[in-house]
């Protein structure tokens, strides 16, 4: 009986260490700050640009998503993930080469998943101008 209670606490203490790890942060509690492209740049084609951004929490977070899209087309022109990465703080550095048919529209969206799920989500969009 002695084991079974000793048992019971320690599985006690584990899950509440578990739960308490993986708290959802608050909307709110996020931070995501895209600092290249900008909002309204013009791309010449061919061109390679840096995308970088910060997503910074409170609490732990579960990982984020990056896509650039055609809006013109809806099309996907680079898509990044991390899976399931528990962390507080991201740094985004990538590049992306202008290689879009036509002058068009791009969005460059980054989705933030607050749980494991990935159901609760805060998300940042901008718009940029590609030339052919």
């Amino acid at each position: 009986m002695k084991y079974f209670f000793l048992i019971t606490c320690l599985f006690a203490v584990m899950l509440a260490s578990v739960l308490q790890s993986c708290s959802k942060p608050a909307v709110d509690a996020v931070s995501i700050v895209i600092g290249t492209p900008t909002e309204g740049q013009t791309v010449d084609a061919n061109k390679t640009i840096a995308i970088k951004a910060s997503i910074n929490a409170q609490n732990q977070i579960h990982g984020y998503t990056m896509t650039l899209r055609n809006k013109t087309t809806n099309q996907t022109l680079l898509t990044k993930e991390t899976g399931m990465r528990h962390a507080k703080n991201f740094e985004i550095n990538e590049t992306w080469t202008n290689n879009v048919g036509q002058t068009t529209d791009v969005e460059l969206e980054l989705v933030v998943y607050l749980n494991h799920s990935f159901s609760e989500t805060k998300k940042q969009t901008l718009t940029f101008k590609c030339l052919k």
